[in-house]
Formats: C-alpha cells, structure tokens, sequence
C-alpha cells in the first residue's frame, strides 16, 4: 500500500482495486502485489512477519497480498514462476499471507 495514502480516490497500491459508486467510491476488495516473498520495507505484504506497512482504514481488512517473486531481490522483468493471488509458494515472511481466512 502506498505510504501515507488515506484516500480512496488516489493512486494507494500496487494492485488491482475493486470500488463501486462514485459520491462517493466504496471499497469491496483489494489484490496486493508485494516486492518478493522475503521483503520487509514499504514495498512488502502487510501480512508479512514483521511487516510495518499500513493498510488504509478504508480497506480495512479486506484485501489480499501477495508477490509473483521469490527471489530476494527484484529485477524488471515478468515473474512468472510464482501466480500471484493463488495461495501457493507462500515462501520466506509472506507465508502467514496465504494462511488469512479472507481469500
């Protein structure tokens, strides 16, 4: 989740959001790509262990999170080993993501 993001209507994560109404958006789910399995900095899971990263109160606990790369580091490039938002290769501090009762 984007750092300081309080507002539903701004750019608050790297994933996918689902909204509906416009006066004003309401919030029903978010899909979080994390960095890598293994990250704890801004760019992780917030489920991650040890993880520091607020979930906006809009969003509550209704969202999922997980990354496509399980290398320590990132690259740019397309991961396509690891899907993500499967609830599988859950490796390294995300593995408590893909244990939540809200997938």
């Amino acid at each position: 989740f984007a750092s300081g993001s309080s507002n539903i209507d701004s750019y608050y994560v790297e994933g996918i959001s689902i909204t509906y109404d416009s006066n004003p958006r309401q919030h029903i789910w978010t899909y979080v790509g994390g960095e890598n399995d293994f990250a704890i900095n801004a760019d992780d899971c917030p489920c991650n262990n040890r993880s520091s990263v607020v979930v906006p109160d809009f969003v509550g606990n209704d969202y999922y999170c997980e990354s496509g790369n399980s290398e320590l580091n990132h690259q740019n490039i397309l991961y396509v080993e690891d899907i993500l938002w499967d609830g599988q290769q859950c490796n390294g501090t995300e593995s408590l993501c893909c244990t939540t009762p809200n997938m």
